[in-house]
């Protein structure tokens, strides 16, 4: 409940509702924050999913952002204190792979290939976390 996380690719929102009843320790949500949470994204279409998941656990521990995750910026206090944060969430774009039970159509277009081709964005957004961290 103290910590402040960063989850850097969190739409559309289901380990932020999570994390945010986590951080509550169970109680209300509107209660005093305890911690702080950051939930960030790169495209708004997915960031307004996740807004509409969260807007039913209200917290004032919460703050959304959207932002290229490989390049997240450093966020500061207001009074100019980098933030330091006890813990990172990177939910990075996945290959697909593990659709292909529920996506026949998928199944007929996914090669090894294209599941590789994310990878050096994962790794890059995995670095820009733990550089955060």
């Amino acid at each position: 409940p103290q910590h402040r996380v960063l989850e850097l690719c969190a739409a559309p929102g289901s380990k932020t509702t999570q994390l945010l009843e986590a951080m509550a320790g169970g109680k209300a949500a509107l209660s005093p924050a305890a911690g702080m949470l950051v939930a960030n994204d790169a495209k708004p279409p997915r960031l307004r999913r996740l807004l509409g998941r969260v807007r039913r656990i209200p917290s004032s521990s919460l703050l959304v952002t959207c932002s290229d995750a490989v390049t997240f910026p450093e966020l500061s206090s207001l009074e100019g204190v980098p933030i330091q944060y006890d813990r990172i969430l990177c939910d990075v774009p996945c290959s697909s792979d593990g659709t292909l039970r529920k996506s026949r159509d998928l199944a007929t277009r996914w090669t090894p290939c294209g599941g590789l081709s994310r990878h050096r964005l994962q790794l890059a957004i995995l670095q820009r976390g733990l550089e955060l961290l």
